[in-house]
């Protein structure tokens, strides 16, 4: 009975030695893009700043970043997209006209002097190397007055629509109180609704005043998340605005924002 014991240990520790020599190391392996953009990297984990950690103040050309925040109301080419836009979908689709003024006055606009983080090309629906003109998330967006300064009127006025609209998609990412403003962004278009809109919007900032964690429960104020056909659909909607807006089909347009997962109406 012990042979047959000893036997059977000796057996499993030669088994055992046989499995650590024929044993894989798996690596993590870290793919990198074939083109010849790179992608975003990756938030620090850790702060590099002094005592205040990852905090301080920045800037461009010895100026705060503040200092290139503009009133988007002043821009001529956003005057242009305005009267010649929105103002005739106000008829149509005042929704979307509303959302759209929303963008415009309720994000931070900055028009500043530096080359942008390149977004790579497959994320966005093109097969080529692409130059950045602007870049956004639910507060701010930036726009690169490398290029922009260079632009003819009408390159700016679409590129503005298309920051535009790029926020009404983002709407779908943003906090309770921006949800709140939106719902109640119709009123705004009425002079004869200003009061009304004013009571609505104080009532939304009280009530979302400690709302904060509500967002994360229903699922507002996650993380932004695009898909290549997003970038499609917006470029198609501002070729359609820029043409010809007083002669578009709103049911149509509605219908293909919906299909397209842009915006329901």
């Amino acid at each position: 009975m012990k042979t047959c014991f000893w036997i059977f240990n000796i057996l499993t520790f030669l088994s055992l030695l046989a499995c650590q020599a024929n044993k894989e190391t798996v690596v993590e392996k870290h793919y990198m893009p074939t083109s010849a953009e790179a992608p975003l990297p990756p938030p620090p984990k850790a702060g590099f700043g002094g005592i205040d950690g990852a905090g301080g103040g920045n800037g461009v050309e010895g100026k705060p970043l503040e200092s290139f925040q503009v009133d988007l109301k002043t821009i001529s080419a956003f005057q242009k997209v305005r009267s010649q836009i929105i103002e005739k979908l106000i008829a149509k689709m005042p929704r979307l006209a509303a959302e759209l003024l929303h963008i415009a006055e309720e994000r931070n606009w900055y028009i500043i002097p530096i080359e942008l983080s390149k977004l790579p090309s497959v994320q966005i629906g093109a097969y080529f190397p692409t130059e950045q003109f602007a870049l956004q998330g639910t507060k701010e967006i930036w726009m690169n007055d490398l290029y922009f300064s260079k632009m003819t009127s009408l390159d700016q006025e679409k590129l503005i629509l298309h920051e535009l609209l790029m926020g009404v998609r983002l709407l779908e990412f943003s906090n309770v109180l921006d949800q709140c403003l939106i719902g109640i962004a119709v009123d705004k278009l009425s002079s004869s609704d200003q009061e009304k809109y004013l009571q609505e919007r104080s009532t939304c900032f009280r009530q979302n005043r400690h709302a904060a964690e509500l967002g994360d429960a229903v699922g507002i104020g996650r993380a932004i998340q695009l898909s290549d056909e997003d970038y499609r659909t917006i470029r198609h909607l501002t070729g359609v605005l820029m043409e010809k807006p007083e002669d578009l089909d709103a049911k149509e347009l509605e219908d293909y924002m919906a299909i397209n997962k842009f915006r329901k109406y």
